[in-house]
Formats: C-alpha cells, sequence, structure tokens
C-alpha cells in the first residue's frame, strides 16, 4: 500500500528533478561570481535537482526489477517481527535528523554567526521531537 503512493509521485520527482538540475547549473554559469546569494541557490537547485533525479531513477530501476514484491512488502510490513524493525529503523532516522539538525544550528550560531537561522533551526528541532513524540504516544496507546 505505500509504495502505490509513491509509484504515482515518482514520476513527478523526476520531472521536477529534470527541471532544477539544469536550471541551477544554468543559473550559477550565468550569475557573476561575486553573487553569492545567487550561486547559493544555484547549488540548491542542482543538489536538489540531482537528488530528485536519482531517487527517480532508482525507484524506476526497483520497481522494474522486482514487479512481484509489492504483495510481499505488504505481507512483511503486518509482520510483528518487520514491525519492530521498522520502528528501530525510525528511531534511528530520528536520532540521525535530530543530530543534523543539532549540527547546523551549531554551525549557524558559532561559524556563520547568524541567529536567524540558527532560531529557526532550533524551532525545527523542537518541531521535529514534539512530532515524533506525538506519534510514539498516539501509536502506543492503539498498540
Amino acid at each position: 500500500m505505500i509504495m502505490k503512493k509513491y509509484s504515482r509521485l515518482t514520476p513527478v520527482f523526476g520531472i521536477l528533478g529534470a527541471l532544477m538540475l539544469p536550471a541551477g547549473i544554468a543559473l550559477g554559469l550565468l550569475l557573476p561570481e561575486d553573487a553569492h546569494r545567487g550561486m547559493a541557490l544555484a547549488g540548491f537547485l542542482s543538489g536538489l535537482g540531482s537528488v530528485l533525479l536519482l531517487f527517480w531513477v532508482i525507484t524506476a530501476v526497483r520497481e522494474k526489477a522486482r514487479p512481484g514484491s509489492m504483495a510481499e512488502s505488504e505481507a512483511a510490513q503486518k509482520d510483528e517481527r518487520g514491525q519492530l524493525i521498522i520502528g528501530k529503523a525510525a528511531t534511528m532516522a530520528f536520532f540521525t535528523t535530530i543530530i543534523a539538525l543539532i549540527a547546523m544550528m551549531l554551525y549557524f550560531l558559532f561559524v556563520a554567526q547568524m541567529y536567524l537561522p540558527c532560531l529557526l533551526t532550533a524551532g525545527v528541532l523542537l518541531a521535529h521531537g514534539g512530532v515524533m513524540a506525538a506519534a510514539r504516544w498516539w501509536y502506543g496507546k492503539k498498540m
């Protein structure tokens, strides 16, 4: 069921990536080198476009390589052991994201000395922790 949702969105990711990557490269080539914010935007566009294209390619290759695995993956999601593994993977993803956000916040605070992005990153960090705590509380009640 989860793969069906992503299967509908993968062409959108491919199209967005195919538009963003050349736009970022063209913007980077056309801007003068002293336009730092424009160059940062060009790097952001080309980086996000390449990640979206890579996601689209990997998903397309995976769907072509294993066409009959949809039923197997849905059965594995209902398995208790599979749910335990998914829960541990979600916890690891949570802590990895937290560490990355703390590193961003420390960079903005001590290296770049930019306080507004530091506060925004701290807000995202608190919102992320709140959502994870609410999800654990909600799904813990249902189990």
